[in-house]
């Protein structure tokens, strides 16, 4: 199967999850995140701000400036086709961009190179067992994962999981999935 139909495939099982059984899942997934230690030792932590055929992020957000770590959000350069991360410390230093994301207000939020980062929460819409991930298509976060060391993470439903999943020279896999069944070490 192409990206294209496994896009496809991953959106409409989004589309037919009941609005219970996602939140069911998605407290699952918070709880086998912030029960993991990769998430215990990071003290910066770079997230997405979710849309709408993903796992909510804003809890996350949350429980990370509760536990006092620094929660850093990307803002993507498409002209450098490139993505940095901003500390974000309130909702309110985020604005509606290209696409209807959310993204850090520049003048306002610190910049956070990558190397101090900790962890880096890596969306997708698809993933194999090896970790290897079809985004949304912009290649923004392959590019990002090659420039620091950082632990990397994806939030997945089990949906998500695909035996075989086309992989590029230039992807880059995530080291652990977590799901609403638990944790998925890369083999």
């Amino acid at each position: 199967m192409n990206k294209h139909m496994l896009r496809q495939q991953v959106n409409s099982a989004y589309q037919n999850l009941s609005g219970n059984d996602r939140l069911k899942a998605e407290k699952k997934i918070y709880e086998y995140l912030f029960q993991w230690s990769g998430w215990k030792q990071a003290e910066t932590i770079a997230v997405t701000v979710s849309l709408k055929n993903e796992i909510n992020t804003g809890p996350i957000i949350e429980t990370g400036w509760q536990q006092g770590k620094r929660m850093c959000v990307p803002k993507i350069e498409p002209e450098q086709r490139g993505m940095d991360f901003y500390e974000i410390q309130a909702f309110g230093e985020l604005e509606r961009t290209i696409g209807q994301i959310y993204e850090p207000k520049k003048n306002i939020c610190p910049l956070v190179p990558p190397e101090q980062l900790d962890l880096v929460l890596v969306p997708g819409l698809v993933f194999n067992r090896q970790g290897y991930r079809i985004g949304f298509g912009g290649g923004y976060y392959d590019r990002f994962l090659k420039r620091a060391d950082f632990s990397t993470a994806a939030l997945i439903h089990p949906f998500q999981l695909q035996d075989r999943i086309p992989v590029e020279a230039h992807d880059v896999p995530v080291q652990t999935l977590i799901s609403s069944q638990g944790l998925i070490h890369v083999e």
